[in-house]
């Protein structure tokens, strides 16, 4: 049974930071969703549209 709860919670909030993290990128794409999230394998992460590049 606490297995369960625990699992539960756990399902929760993985479902939970997929929201945040969906919510996050959605709004680093911008409206008409032009902008490309990239990724490097170091974890430094650039935003580039046409018009200009971000590093974060």
């Amino acid at each position: 049974l606490m297995l369960k709860v625990l699992l539960n919670e756990a399902q929760r909030n993985e479902y939970s930071l997929c929201q945040v993290v969906a919510e996050a990128i959605r709004t680093i794409l911008g409206v008409h969703r032009t902008n490309t999230l990239i990724v490097y394998n170091h974890g430094k992460a650039t935003i580039s549209n046409n018009d200009t590049t971000s590093n974060l």
